[in-house]
């Protein structure tokens, strides 16, 4: 089940044999064109299951742009293929600024910061068994 990781503009991404979709990032600022293609790349992976949940690991992401929050936010998409994210950022400034923007924006799935991968991985699995 699981595919073999797939370099993205900002970073890789692949499918996991578990089911869990896991994007992880290079070093770069966000724009809407490297957030588009992470969702259409996301949704090409679990086009014959509908959604999953996904784990973004941080690399040492610089910030976003307005228009990649924006659609973060406001984009239709997002829920459609994916089901909750968990987001790894192992830096304290890089979990603050997480739970900041987790808070400001209003995720249309639910949304978690972690600072290590497998209480984030954990959190996912529950919401594969738990019907979402």
């Amino acid at each position: 089940m699981g595919t073999e990781w797939r370099e993205l503009p900002d970073g890789r991404q692949r499918l996991r044999a578990d089911g869990i979709i896991e994007m992880r990032h290079s070093r770069t600022t966000q724009t809407l064109e490297t957030i588009k293609c992470q969702m259409e790349h996301a949704a090409e992976l679990v086009r014959e299951r509908g959604r999953a949940p996904m784990m973004i690991v941080m690399g040492e992401v610089h910030g976003q742009t307005r228009e990649a929050r924006q659609f973060l936010m406001t984009d239709p998409s997002i829920p459609r293929v994916v089901t909750r994210v968990a987001l790894v950022a192992r830096s304290p400034v890089a979990r603050v600024m997480g739970a900041i923007f987790s808070k400001l924006v209003n995720p249309p799935v639910p949304f978690r910061v972690f600072g290590e991968e497998e209480p984030a991985l954990t959190w996912l699995r529950e919401g594969l068994t738990g019907g979402e």
